[in-house]
């Protein structure tokens, strides 16, 4: 890998690999994805993600509508992540996440 995969969401989200900003993201839900994998930081089925999503949706819709958006998340930040089911952000991948550190930092003695 190499590169650190950062992600940004305390003020606007903001995503970038080795310092370069990701901007190919074609819909809002897939940073929204990224960003729900890594607060999780524990691997989400398929049927989770695709109910949180796209509640109210058919099943069938839903999980098509999330096959697309994993799509996309694979093209921008695929080293990352495991678009596999369970999705979850691959073990041993270098990543941090602004908020994670503000609640890490804020909750130290």
């Amino acid at each position: 890998m190499g590169k650190r995969l950062e992600i940004f969401t305390l003020g606007q989200c903001t995503v970038t690999i080795g310092g370069e900003p990701v901007t190919d993201f074609n819909q809002r839900k897939v940073p929204a994805l990224l960003v729900y994998l890594a607060c999780k930081n524990l691997p989400q089925s398929r049927d989770l993600l695709a109910e949180l999503l796209w509640e109210g949706q058919p099943d069938g819709r839903a999980l098509s509508n999330l096959r697309v958006v994993l799509s996309n998340l694979r093209k921008t930040i695929g080293e990352f992540v495991c678009t596999d089911d369970p999705v979850s952000i691959h073990d041993g991948a270098d990543w941090w996440m602004d908020s994670i550190e503000f609640d890490a930092l804020s909750s130290a003695p």
